[in-house]
């Protein structure tokens, strides 16, 4: 890999971790019911995720085509 490219990974992981830190305190006095709906919000996203990636899955397997 190259220097370049891994300064750039790195600056985008530092990035993210401020907006997240930032995130957090902005929401750290919120109520439960805020609270619940970002975890259900978060909940939401990653099953979304997780279809996504299965549903792709499948497809490719659906394209391969036996020889025989």
């Amino acid at each position: 890999m190259n220097k370049e490219y891994i300064e750039e990974q790195a600056a985008k992981e530092a990035a993210a971790a401020a907006a997240k830190e930032a995130y957090d305190a902005a929401f750290a006095n919120c109520s439960d019911e805020i609270r619940s709906a970002q975890e259900l919000a978060a909940a939401a996203t990653a099953a979304a995720a997780k279809s996504r990636k299965r549903e792709g899955i499948r497809l490719r397997q659906a394209m391969v085509v036996p020889f025989g």
